[in-house]
């Protein structure tokens, strides 16, 4: 089955991935974040544990690799079946707390229930994506894949605040159980409307994968030189990310004294500076090429980064404000090339099988950097650290850590990929 479908029937499953990806996203708002803190907290979780279980849960693109194990004859019924199964789970999640029986037993059913529904997204994730890109049109994939970003941010933005109030209102009142009630009846609605547009996306027959074993396949994949240079591009931009941004959060509340209200007011205003030129960054991709636009993405991030080394107490606002607007354009356009550089160079048939390989060794390298990263921050949290006899903060040096590593992968960008094309 090839794209030969009438126009109408494009538009159509177009429309409908960029809402369906709205959706999920929604879904995925409520098991992030604060709305996940308030959830664990109510279960009696401590930091460290749901610090960990978060970490974990950015491992789970590791479990990708699995989706290579799996020959699906056709893409709707599996890829709507797993939806169904992860997005009950998310939903019983919101329930757990009030089961019967001793915390420590609803805490265990809880990680097993998260674990289970996020092994299952990320198992079916690679042949969704295949499916639902390849009704839209190659010479304007950039743009629809800024079109989706735009959508999802904006309506997620309201979403999330909506949600957000709701469930303060409840807890004013002293009753968050019912703001807990209510997530998962809205995971449950949203499930039922994510089921129904998916299931109103055209079908196809999978293509016939190779025969091979896992591991041929694998290092089939992975013997195409340009599949290995988006793995290293994305490798050193996911070490980039982990190399600052999981200590930003605990620097600006406790360090710069910021308060949780400016912080999601900075966020927005990353979220709507991404928004306004996601257009932009899909236009230039598909003109131009997309490793041209994720090298200037780089570059953004890069900055981004440096101005964050001269945030200290005192003086903190205005790098941040400008961080937020720098990184979230700069991610616009790495992300927009994420999936558009594997569909640029690898066969239909082989592009769930690279995107499994490329998200798990870029999942792998940056939850190993935040290993790593973690280590050297207490130590200097521990040790305490100056620069010209001034003092300074771990967050500081790790951004310059992060500068240096974006510049790298730009580097690489210009030297492995625009220079070869």
């Amino acid at each position: 089955m090839t794209k030969k479908l009438p126009s109408v029937v494009l538009r159509r499953n177009n429309r409908i991935y960029i809402v369906q990806a709205a959706v999920e996203y929604h879904i995925s708002l409520l098991l992030t974040g604060s709305f996940l803190a308030a959830l664990t907290s109510r279960l009696g979780m401590s930091d460290a544990l749901t610090g960990i279980l978060s970490a974990v849960i950015s491992l789970g693109c590791v479990f990708q690799l699995l989706s290579l194990l799996l020959r699906p004859r056709r893409s709707r019924a599996f890829i709507t079946g797993m939806s169904v199964l992860n997005q009950l789970l998310f939903a019983a999640l919101y329930f757990v707390p009030f089961l019967p029986g001793s915390d420590r037993l609803r805490i265990a059913l809880f990680v097993v229930l998260i674990l289970t529904a996020y092994f299952i997204y990320n198992v079916a994730h690679p042949e969704k994506v295949s499916w639902l890109m390849h009704w839209v049109e190659d010479g304007v994939r950039g743009m629809f894949t800024a079109n989706m970003q735009i959508f999802s941010l904006l309506s997620g933005m309201v979403f999330s605040l909506a949600m957000g109030a709701v469930a303060d209102h409840f807890r004013g009142k002293g009753r968050p159980d019912t703001a807990f009630l209510l997530c998962g009846v809205t995971v449950l609605v949203l499930m039922a409307v994510h089921t129904g547009l998916m299931w109103n996306v055209s079908d196809r027959e999978l293509p016939q994968r190779s025969e091979r074993g896992v591991l041929r396949r694998f290092a089939a994949v992975l013997q195409q030189r340009p599949v290995r240079r988006i793995t290293v591009l994305y490798s050193l931009w996911s070490m980039a990310n982990y190399a600052a941004i999981p200590f930003y959060g605990t620097y600006q509340i406790k360090e710069l004294g910021f308060s949780l209200t400016l912080v999601s007011a900075l966020s927005i205003a990353g979220s709507l500076a991404r928004a306004l030129v996601s257009r932009a960054w899909g236009r230039y991709g598909d003109r131009c090429s997309f490793a041209m636009m994720v090298r200037r993405g780089l570059l953004l991030a890069s900055a981004g980064f440096l101005v964050c080394a001269f945030a200290s107490p005192g003086r903190g606002l205005v790098p941040f404000a400008l961080f937020n607007i720098l990184f979230c354009v700069a991610q616009g356009a790495v992300e927009i090339g994420r999936n558009n550089l594997i569909f640029d160079v690898v066969p239909e048939e082989q592009r769930p099988d690279a995107l499994a390989l490329t998200q798990s060794i870029c999942g792998l390298a940056g939850f190993l950097s935040t290993l790593v990263f973690s280590a050297v921050v207490s130590a200097m949290q521990r040790g305490g650290s100056t620069v010209l006899g001034l003092p300074c903060y771990a967050q500081q040096v790790m951004s310059v850590v992060a500068c240096v590593l974006a510049l790298t992968a730009a580097a690489y960008v210009h030297t492995a990929m625009i220079k070869k094309q």
